[in-house]
């Protein structure tokens, strides 16, 4: 990731620091507010992200101090913290997504396909079964449909 933290250390730095943060405010508020934080690194920056940006602008007033001193005691030096909601996060990162896979070929696609696959840990059969299908949507469906089709299943899963 960089050489401040990798995939599996952030997270354990992260939940040493909230054991820290716990000791310090109640658990009401530690529930509400800091449990749902989550984090991850990008740039040297230590990324906090929130549910939303209620949440967000509450964490940032009233416990960015307080994240500060307690990644600083855990990590033994000053890190520069960047608060976040997931809801601006989405919408960011689905702008950066669309305009990055606008001109994939079918190989970029189902590279991407296997990589999320390996890190989701599909198994093996799941994963050729998709993979054939894709490969027969890449020849049988023209590019538009199914980006109409795709996007229109995987919507009506996000609202159930």
């Amino acid at each position: 990731m960089n050489d401040i933290f990798d995939k599996n250390n952030i997270f354990e730095f992260w939940e040493k620091a909230l054991d820290e943060i716990r000791k310090s405010i109640s658990k009401p508020s530690f529930d509400t507010w800091i449990a749902p934080l989550t984090a991850h690194v990008e740039d040297q920056t230590i990324i906090i992200t929130t549910q939303n940006d209620i949440s967000k602008d509450w964490v940032e007033e009233r416990y960015k101090p307080l994240l500060l001193e307690k990644i600083k005691e855990v990590g033994g030096r000053d890190f520069v913290i960047k608060i976040v909601s997931s809801e601006t996060l989405d919408e960011e990162k689905n702008l950066s997504f669309t305009s990055r896979i606008k001109g994939l070929d079918q190989n970029q696609a189902l590279g991407y396909f296997l990589l999320a696959c390996k890190d989701a840990n599909v198994p093996e059969e799941t994963i050729k079964e998709v993979y054939k299908n894709m490969k027969w949507y890449f020849d049988m469906k023209s590019r538009e449909d199914a980006e109409e089709e795709g996007h229109k299943w995987f919507r009506s899963l996000i609202k159930s």
